[in-house]
């Protein structure tokens, strides 16, 4: 088959636009910073090799990965940004899709509206082992001539497949390693890679006097889980003492009730009276864009954790939302890896190796739970709406000025709202007196009880209508 000059000068063309991509990718700062702990640079890991003949230009990637999912999720999202700056080209475009069982391979072939190849994508599931542990997959483009001729679209087709298959790929490879190795015990900072993975570590100065009421459940609290805790050598003394053999039990609590409630709150004030560090766990953090990801952030998560906790101490892990992991029965594939990992992580807390953890779970909505997680939590502490002694407690604790009647008064008129609830009537109230000082309006600047009456009818209302609203959507 014999092409023109002007055809074999496109293809040239397209080549050197393809090399000039390849080469901006090694030079990618942001990726290399990502693997720079690896010891290796971007253009060791991805190899490219291209090659001109008769037919096609081709064009062949290969890249360490340890997840073939995630790379085909990855594909199949680019093919429809493939998909629409082809049609600027050719008014009709195909896409056959073929799939080998057998060895998991996957073929996409694009055609024109004369049925005529325009390009492939190969995506290989070959995986073995290389000499540094890791594995390597394989992915193969093809651009026949009649696509290639332009070599604005042999670019476009190539930073397409570079962007959103090839270089996530390797971004989210890589970023997996970092956290594994980045924590060896020689270094890497361990406050920094918590917070990468959605951790928090809380160092305040708040003590009871911020929470007001709750009495009854603050004593639970110091009696069956933080100061077992914080004194386990008391504890084994006694349990030797009275068991044939001792237990060996998880540090563990299950705080659930309403939002607004203070379970967070709570956590966090008997965790900085007892001297011990305080992690904060958003579950919802933990969930990744990438198939697989998921379950080893979880996992990741909890290694750190306990490596941070022989260093510095012992410490509370509060995970927060926990229901966001639902039941097994209604999960995605995803959640339910995530889930067995937090089982697994939570029986492993028993071990006398984890005797400085202590997980608090925590949750809205119990119901949603899987009864497995359920049962591997110690101690249940339900946290209810605030009774009027506990609503006065609160009141209390933010208006300092107010005769004991007067918070006898508004503790009667709060009925049913939450310790946050009684929070935002109060700043309404600030706010409001605010905005009339600064308006000439009044001339004192301590809220009085007819202030906070006024507030406490303004969140009724608005109350009343954000349910109205809510109601409607499930009507």
């Amino acid at each position: 088959m014999v092409f023109s000059n002007n055809t074999i000068d496109s293809l040239y063309t397209a080549k050197k636009a393809i090399e000039e991509l390849v080469k901006s990718n090694k030079d990618n700062k942001k990726l290399n910073e990502i693997i720079k702990n690896k010891g290796v640079k971007l253009e060791d890991l991805l190899s490219t090799n291209i090659e001109i003949d008769y037919d096609n230009l081709s064009i062949k990637a290969s890249y360490f990965t340890r997840d073939y999912p995630s790379n085909l999720v990855n594909l199949m999202n680019a093919i429809q940004d493939i998909k629409a700056f082809s049609k600027s080209a050719y008014r009709k475009i195909r896409f056959d899709i073929d799939n080998n069982e057998n060895d998991g391979t996957y073929y996409i072939k694009a055609f024109d509206e004369k049925d005529e190849n325009l390009f492939y994508i190969r995506l290989s599931k070959m995986v073995f082992e290389m000499d540094s542990g890791l594995k390597h997959a394989f992915l193969s483009t093809g651009i026949y001539k009649n696509f290639a001729e332009k070599p604005s679209f042999a670019r476009e087709l190539f930073s397409i497949l570079n962007e959103k298959v090839i270089i996530k790929d390797i971004e989210n490879t890589n970023k997996d390693l970092f956290i594994e190795d980045a924590y060896s015990e020689n270094g890497g900072n361990l406050a920094d890679t918590l917070k990468s993975l959605g951790l928090e570590i809380y160092n305040s100065d708040i003590n009871m006097n911020i929470v007001g009421g709750y009495n009854d459940i603050k004593d639970r609290i110091e009696r069956e889980i933080f100061t077992p805790f914080a004194h386990k050598d008391i504890l084994n003394e006694i349990r030797k003492l009275t068991r044939i053999n001792k237990k060996n039990e998880t540090n563990s609590a299950l705080f659930y009730g309403e939002p607004g409630t203070g379970k967070t709150l709570m956590a966090r004030v008997i965790s900085n009276e007892n001297k011990l560090n305080f992690i904060y766990m958003d579950v919802s953090q933990i969930y990744s864009n990438w198939y697989g990801d998921s379950p080893r952030r979880m996992e990741a998560a909890f290694d750190l954790v306990k490596r941070y906790s022989k260093q510095n101490g012992k410490t509370v892990l509060f995970i927060d939302e926990i229901d966001s992991l639902g039941n097994r029965q209604y999960n995605s594939n995803e959640s339910n890896k995530v889930l067995n990992v937090l089982l697994t992580k939570l029986s492993g807390i028993k071990s006398e190796e984890n005797e400085d953890l202590l997980l608090i779970g925590c949750t809205n909505l119990i119901n949603n739970l899987d009864p497995a997680l359920i049962s591997r939590f110690k101690s249940k502490i339900l946290f209810r709406k605030p009774n009027e002694e506990d609503r006065a407690g609160i009141i209390s604790t933010y208006s300092q000025k107010l005769s004991e009647s007067d918070i006898k008064l508004l503790a009667k008129n709060t009925e049913g709202l939450t310790g946050r609830d009684i929070e935002s009537i109060i700043s309404i109230a600030e706010e409001n007196l605010a905005y009339d000082v600064a308006n000439k309006k009044r001339d004192y600047k301590t809220p009085r009880i007819e202030d906070y009456i006024h507030a406490l009818s303004l969140f009724k209302q608005t109350h009343e209508q954000e349910k109205q609203k809510t109601s409607g959507l499930y009507s």
